[in-house]
């Protein structure tokens, strides 16, 4: 007789969702038969949760591009009308309430909800895959980002005059309260444990909030980038884990100018208008 452990992980645009699942002690050709369904089944729900982690990605970057198409900005560096038109959306957004920034398509600062140092660094490794993403003509999205200790990840799209990308806008997602995190407190279970994690395999969402900010097991993180559905196997506590890692497409979206850099905290004008340079 023995006990298996199932962690389940699926990756999605630049996230993965993770969901864990107790295995039944019973006797070996009963297991092995219980395993091949049980994985079959396992794989079947990453894959479901993989594409709505994905659809919520994708939401979030509608949602910011509705706000640019809906409401006429001037883009003129600190106009006190294009802040005031940001704070409110940040206000009222269902996914930025962090915080939103304006820039150029150089990365030179236009405009933002809060001062520089309030946003990520533009060091920070988890721009790579939203510049890598605007820079494929899709919105961009971050990996996890720490601002003061509170985890951020940030997603950007064009704005767009006429037929012509004339800047970025990019929002701030506060981690903690995402809409992820919402999905997987109200849908958490005793027997087991959800989580999402970024490129990285740093926990972003999990049923249990004191998973937030630490790191799956690097045997899991090897194969975050698979573009198949693959099987890992670990231990962890003790105890034989198996994660099954979903490969995903990542979302597409609309084209903006190729390899933007970041919103920088190189230098800072003023609280109302933070300075944002390029990289």
């Amino acid at each position: 007789m023995r006990l298996r452990s199932w962690l389940v992980v699926s990756i999605s645009a630049a996230l993965l969702l993770a969901i864990g699942a107790v295995g039944i002690s019973v006797n070996r050709s009963a297991l092995r038969a219980a395993e091949t369904v049980h994985r079959a089944d396992t794989l079947a729900l990453a894959t479901n949760n993989g594409g709505l982690v994905e659809q919520l990605l994708l939401v979030s970057a509608k949602e910011l591009n509705d706000f640019v198409t809906s409401r006429p900005l001037s883009l003129t560096p600190g106009d006190a009308g294009d802040r005031a038109a940001l704070l409110e959306y940040a206000s009222k957004s269902t996914f930025f309430t962090y915080g939103v920034v304006l820039t150029d398509l150089t990365g030179n600062p236009i405009n933002a909800t809060k001062p520089a140092n309030m946003f990520p660094d533009q060091a920070a490794i988890g721009w790579k895959p939203l510049i890598s993403g605007l820079a494929l003509g899709r919105p961009g999205f971050s990996s996890l980002m720490t601002v003061k200790d509170t985890l951020v990840q940030a997603v950007a799209v064009p704005i767009v005059v006429g037929s012509d990308p004339v800047a970025l806008i990019y929002g701030f997602i506060p981690v903690h309260k995402g809409q992820l995190q919402v999905y997987l407190e109200k849908l958490s279970d005793p027997s087991r444990l959800s989580l999402v994690v970024d490129a990285g395999g740093t926990v972003g969402a999990s049923s249990d909030p004191a998973a937030l900010g630490t790191l799956v097991d690097s045997e899991i993180i090897k194969k975050i980038g698979s573009d198949q559905s693959v099987f890992v196997t670990y231990r962890a506590n003790g105890r034989s884990m198996i994660a099954a890692v979903h490969g995903g497409s990542r979302a597409g979206g609309p084209t903006c100018a190729p390899n933007p850099p970041p919103p920088s905290t190189a230098r800072s004008a003023t609280a109302a208008s933070p300075s944002i340079s390029p990289c």
